[in-house]
């Protein structure tokens, strides 16, 4: 996807399963997560966005009354005129790639389960320090595949 350790990515959502997702993901790859408030309009989201200088941006279509893809093509009305991983904003130009949340990947877009499955496959193990009345303390290591949650994200991407 072109991310690297330090990048920043905007994440513009409520709370749901993807933003969770994300905050895990990127967690263990060692990318910034920058939340974005959902109830920002236009000029907000383009102050956030610059303001943090993030390189991606997760969102979705829309949420309730919100009409997220409407009020991003407002700002960016190119972005309906390129490929979604080789942006070139005028209006936010540190983006270069836009995540859709809600829509299945196509080939200019990101599927958010595609990215997530790819970033889960490179993160490091964690590590665990159990608390012990022994001077030998217990450290288990957990991989993403023995991981409850990642074995039900595993299932749902499998084909």
């Amino acid at each position: 996807m072109g991310l690297e350790i330090g990048d920043r990515i905007g994440i513009w959502s409520h709370n749901n399963a993807e933003w969770l997702l994300m905050q895990l993901a990127t967690a263990k790859v060692g990318i910034i997560l920058v939340n974005i408030n959902p109830a920002y309009r236009t000029f907000e989201l383009q102050y956030a966005l610059n303001k943090l200088g993030c390189s991606a941006l997760v969102l979705m279509r829309h949420f309730k009354s919100s009409d997220y893809a409407s009020l991003i093509s407002e700002l960016c009305p190119e972005i309906y005129h390129k490929d979604y991983t080789q942006l070139d904003l005028v209006e936010i130009p540190t983006i270069e790639r836009i995540i859709w949340i809600d829509e299945p990947a196509s080939e200019e877009t990101f599927g958010f389960m595609q990215k997530f499955s790819a970033w889960m496959a490179e993160a490091m193990p964690t590590i665990l320090v159990l608390p012990s009345v022994k001077p030998s303390s217990k450290t288990p290591m957990l991989s993403m595949y023995s991981s409850p949650v990642a074995r039900r994200v595993r299932q749902k991407v499998r084909p």
